[in-house]
């Protein structure tokens, strides 16, 4: 038997926040059958002894239990803020997110910002900005000139951005370079800096990244 956690379920699309399983309305009208969907479960469900071929490829033995787990952002959330009220997460890798516990479900009409299911009846709410740590990787090749295997490039940066003041002196980037997802989809959105002068150096170009 096949089984997806509840978390990955309702970031597909095609899951039922009310029922908390497959919306069969919605699969039906797409031509897919529920039966080729694996059961939904809690994250915290666990699996009585691993399939052999699951645990051959993971190096573990035959019949090891397992947790279910949840997604990744399910996951980044949990392990830093846990379940308290009113404190918020951010995940920075490629994109940026900003996820914040709730007790029901909530959509927001006209908006991006999505919403699903973290575990045992609570949910995560939040936004995605589209672009994060690539456009650092973007600036770090064509402005600064590193090459794609110089990581050491990210810690210089960080030590320029640590000799700027808050605020970089008035400097504002907009890291708009593939258009934006949150809180509306707008593909055409486009990045700039602005507020450039003479009084800044590689520190506060560096700071606003």
């Amino acid at each position: 038997m096949r089984v997806v956690d509840r978390s990955i379920a309702s970031g597909t699309g095609a899951w039922n926040m009310a029922s908390g399983d497959w919306d069969c309305e919605l699969l039906a009208s797409a031509g897919l059958e529920e039966a080729r969907f694996s059961e939904c479960v809690e994250p915290t469900s666990m699996l009585h002894g691993l399939a052999p071929s699951y645990a051959a490829a993971v190096g573990l033995s035959q019949g090891t239990p397992a947790v279910v787990g949840a997604a990744d952002g399910a996951l980044a959330h949990l392990g830093t803020v846990g379940f308290a009220e009113r404190r918020t997460s951010l995940s920075a890798g490629a994109s940026i997110t900003l996820r914040l516990r709730r007790a029901e479900p909530r959509t927001v009409r006209g908006s991006e910002a999505c919403c699903y299911c973290l575990a045992d009846g609570s949910w995560l709410e939040g936004g995605v900005a589209h672009d994060g740590g690539n456009t650092l990787r973007w600036f770090a090749d064509n402005v600064l000139g590193a090459r794609s295997e110089d990581e050491k490039m990210f810690d210089d940066m960080n030590e320029f951005a640590r000799g700027a003041a808050p605020g970089a002196s008035g400097l504002y980037f907009f890291p708009l370079f593939g258009g934006e997802r949150c809180p509306n989809y707008c593909p055409d959105a486009r990045g700039a800096i602005t507020g450039l002068s003479f009084n800044h150096g590689r520190a506060t170009v560096s700071s606003p990244l």
